[in-house]
């Protein structure tokens, strides 16, 4: 059997037991090196790892019929799980990750053995069952260089190859990688979250969990902020955290606008969306603070991330939008995937 008939059939045996899945780019070599396929050459910031189809969210399947036409029109395509009944917790290697489960470990234990998969830079991911106590969202830099990839996210799936490697997993058992059960093989290692890193998830708040895992900020941190989670402004509007509105959406705009740069599939709009929902619930009491200022204070912190960004970023961001427009054309002129 080779490569791209195994990859057909490793996909075919996740969607028998119901796990959606989505096509990605996939890498290529020329005289550049190793990079992604799409538009963005050796400049694209998630090689071989995002979407080749719009609208991934709700077009993703466990159909295997459009899960074989999407191969055949992307044999070279890498693909993704979305996590709908799992969430993954997310080591990233060349983050510190690694050094940051070891410290978890040895301080609390660190959090159980279950399904893991190796990824395609050395890190892990590690797969584990929702709660039904509540679905475990996507939190970013739950430690240093660890998140949680949960509802409404992806992580990539064994047999897709990136720029330094390919993901696996590593305790399939007896699993075999050609046998249509295999992914049978690997749902019997997926085990329920131990309670103590549960809770960590869930009272994580914009400062980074410590490594181990103590919760609070932590000098080598990715985020320098303090402010809470923004589900907690969700629910409480600006205003309770620093005592000034307006700072409040200040700091939030900043730490939602360094998400944009890191996600490409969060944009302004998003940001726009969320403020606005923050807005609405925020106290009015004497003096109103109108949606004017909200968006005042967006503009300040785009503005001045603007300055500080180097050239070439911006330069990177024309050509991503570019992309963007050529990838929906595509698509468009190629008909429904």
């Amino acid at each position: 059997m080779n490569y791209e008939q195994l990859k057909l059939q490793l996909m075919a045996s996740y969607c028998n037991i119901g796990w959606r899945i989505l096509p990605t780019w996939w890498v290529t070599t020329d005289e550049n090196g190793t990079h992604c396929a799409c538009q963005l050459g050796t400049m694209c910031r998630k090689p071989g790892k995002h979407p080749r189809i719009p609208d991934w969210q709700h077009r993703a399947t466990s159909d295997v019929l459009l899960v074989e036409e999407w191969h055949a029109r992307w044999p070279l395509a890498n693909w993704g799980w979305v996590q709908d009944k799992t969430f993954a917790i997310d080591i990233d290697a060349q983050r510190g990750g690694l050094t940051s489960l070891g410290e978890w470990e040895e301080a609390s234990g660190g959090p159980w053995s279950t399904l893991t998969q190796e990824t395609a830079s050395g890190g892990l991911h590690m797969v584990y069952r929702q709660p039904n106590d509540g679905e475990v969202p996507q939190v970013s830099d739950f430690m240093p260089g660890i998140e949680v990839r949960g509802i409404g996210s992806y992580i990539m799936i064994e047999p897709s190859v990136g720029v330094n490697g390919s993901w696996q997993f590593r305790n399939s058992g007896s699993g075999d990688v050609e046998s249509y059960t295999y992914a049978y093989a690997l749902a019997e290692l997926i085990v329920d979250c131990d309670v103590d890193t549960l809770t960590l998830i869930r009272r994580h708040q914009g400062g980074t969990v410590t490594r181990d895992g103590s919760g609070g900020r932590v000098s080598d941190s990715t985020r320098t902020s303090d402010l809470p989670a923004t589900a907690t402004f969700l629910e409480r509007g600006f205003g309770f955290h620093t005592g000034s509105r307006n700072v409040d959406a200040y700091r939030l705009a900043w730490r939602l606008l360094a998400l944009v740069d890191r996600d490409i599939d969060f944009t302004l709009d998003h940001v726009k969306q969320l403020m606005y929902a923050i807005w609405q619930v925020t106290p009015q009491a004497e003096h109103p603070f109108p949606w004017e200022e909200v968006i005042n204070a967006l503009n300040s912190a785009y503005t001045r991330r603007e300055r500080q960004r180097p050239e070439e970023m911006r330069l990177f961001e024309q050509q991503r939008m570019l992309a963007s427009r050529l990838v929906a054309a595509t698509d468009k002129n190629e008909g429904p995937a």
